[in-house]
């Protein structure tokens, strides 16, 4: 792994985890996952390989049309998870600490773009109608209170 710019906050031994961004060459980088939620997405995209190879066998075999779907809607659920743990993982280390200290927008910023790409991650299912918006003077579906814009107040 290629040195940091910044020293680290968290020691990389004892399953804690450190997350700066360590550059690499070619441009790409790394960070360190919590060992409990790297596990998982490795098992998890293991499975997935694994399943990928099966629904191939399907295709090549001309199995019913149906049956395959059902096991690429399988598949996409499986993905959907390894997604879910890695945006955990994110906000629980570099968004977390980005905030901490106070370089949280840029982070923030960054996040969204990402999900841009991925509408299952942000896709309320309806559920976002009920959310009201910062100030808008609704009540609170959580606890009936207004909803007041906080820096309005400042």
């Amino acid at each position: 792994m290629g040195e940091t710019q910044d020293s680290c906050i968290a020691p990389r031994q004892g399953g804690l985890y450190c997350s700066r961004i360590h550059p690499t060459g070619g441009g790409v980088r790394t960070t360190w996952r919590i060992p409990e939620y790297k596990s998982d997405i490795l098992r998890r995209l293991k499975t997935v390989k694994g399943h990928v190879n099966g629904v191939l066998s399907m295709v090549e075999d001309d199995r019913y049309c149906p049956d395959v779907m059902a096991q690429v809607a399988a598949l996409q659920a499986s993905l959907e998870k390894v997604n879910r743990t890695l945006l955990r993982n994110h906000l629980e280390t570099c968004v977390s600490e980005a905030i901490q200290t106070g370089n949280g927008k840029e982070k923030i910023d960054e996040l969204l773009e990402s999900l841009r790409f991925n509408t299952s991650l942000t896709d309320l299912g309806g559920i976002g109608e009920d959310i009201p918006l910062i100030g808008d003077g609704s009540d609170c579906v959580h606890c009936g209170g207004v909803v007041e814009d906080v820096k309005a107040k400042s």
